[in-house]
């Protein structure tokens, strides 16, 4: 196990000490997710805002928020949509609750608008909540897969490289002579 250590932690110095190492295992495994994110990251779903609506009278308050053409508007789901950057309204026959996430702000009045128009009431009462948390989904997502892309470069490339230092006697080598610094 000491010479499993000892190994491990030679590599890494020595990779340290190469540019081309380090921006192979650090900076390119970010530098591709976040190409692969804005790339494929459904930049078409983020022109509608995800609406759920739930409670009474909800297909034809869906039905009206689809008119608008802002909202992909889908039937059920509860408060937990919220994290997910979606609006949920609960729709009751004395008023309707919108809860929104913080970039959801600007369309809140749109939603209102919308449902008093479906229910055709105008003094329909309206009561509002935001809900936000310090992360986003995205957030969440984005830096699972910068880890799991890191990780695994790592764990699968220290497999062959360590092979090839065997082979090539270079373990000896290394442990037998001080890394050199690599600040000058």
């Amino acid at each position: 196990m000491r010479r499993v250590i000892k190994t491990s932690i030679t590599i890494i110095k020595d990779n340290l000490n190469s540019p081309i190492a380090v921006f192979f295992v650090l900076l390119f495994p970010v530098m591709l997710a976040l190409t692969f994110a804005l790339g494929f990251g459904g930049l078409a779903s983020s022109l509608t805002v995800p609406v759920y609506v739930s409670g009474h009278e909800a297909s034809e308050v869906a039905r009206a928020l689809n008119a608008t053409g802002l909202f992909s508007v889908h039937l059920g789901g509860n408060t937990s949509v919220v994290k997910f950057g979606a609006v949920f309204v609960n729709v009751t026959e004395g008023g309707a609750t919108i809860y929104y996430p913080p970039y959801a702000e600007k369309y809140v009045s749109v939603v209102e608008y919308s449902v008093a128009n479906a229910l055709s009431k105008a003094n329909y009462s309206f009561s509002t909540m935001r809900l936000s948390s310090p992360y986003s989904y995205q957030a969440y997502v984005l830096t699972g897969t910068i880890g799991a892309m890191v990780m695994s470069n790592g764990v699968f490339g220290v497999t062959g490289v360590a092979a090839t230092y065997y082979r090539d006697k270079l373990i000896e080598r290394l442990a037998a002579s001080p890394p050199k610094d690599s600040r000058g």
